[in-house]
This record gives structure tokens, C-alpha cells and sequence, in this order.
């Protein structure tokens, strides 16, 4: 889930990045910015679902600053730990479901 843009340029940049995005005014600047991503990761593993301005998603799941969820036919079926960006949990819950379902 795209949100808020957590490292904008013109607000709080990250030393680093390699892409530079401003803070979003409008859905059609979030949306454009997260085909810039995609774009910049042709790699990307699945469906990037966009947050709508009013941050929903982002709320409602507490994804602030970071979280990793796993959703499965529309069921949140594992939710990491918040401010939790290393994807290792998911990993190894992702090897324990194929494992499971194979």
C-alpha cells in the first residue's frame, strides 16, 4: 500500500535515495509517484494498491512509519510489528504457508 510519501524531498528527504518525490497535493500525484517506483523496480513482487489522500489505509492499519502486512483473498492473514521494515518475518511465515500449501 502506497501512502503518504514517508522520505519527500521537499519535506523530509533521505540522504540516499536514489528517487526523489515530492509530498503528494493531490491522488494524482501519489498515483503518478508510485508508477515512478514501480517503474524503478521492474521486480516488484505484486499489486501496489494505492492509499487515498486521506490516508485510510494508513490509519486504519497503523503503518506508520513502517509495517509489513501479508493479505490473502482480501484477509489480513500476517501483520509485522510497527516501525518493523526488515521483511525477514514475512519471509519465513511466506516459507512456512508454501511449505504448508504445497
Amino acid at each position: 500500500m502506497y501512502t503518504s510519501e514517508g522520505h519527500a524531498s521537499d519535506d523530509w528527504a533521505a540522504k540516499g535515495n536514489k528517487i526523489h518525490i515530492k509530498q503528494h497535493t493531490c491522488l494524482e500525484d501519489r498515483i503518478l509517484s508510485a508508477r515512478v517506483l514501480l517503474e524503478d523496480d521492474e521486480n516488484y513482487p505484486g499489486t501496489l494498491y494505492i492509499d487515498k489522500m486521506e490516508n485510510a489505509a494508513l490509519t486504519e492499519y497503523g503503518a506508520w512509519p513502517d509495517r509489513l502486512y501479508v493479505v490473502l483473498d482480501g484477509v489480513v492473514v500476517f501483520e509485522g510489528l510497527i516501525g518493523a521494515a526488515n521483511p525477514d518475518p514475512v519471509r519465513r511465515w511466506l516459507k512456512r504457508f508454501t511449505r504448508k500449501h504445497n
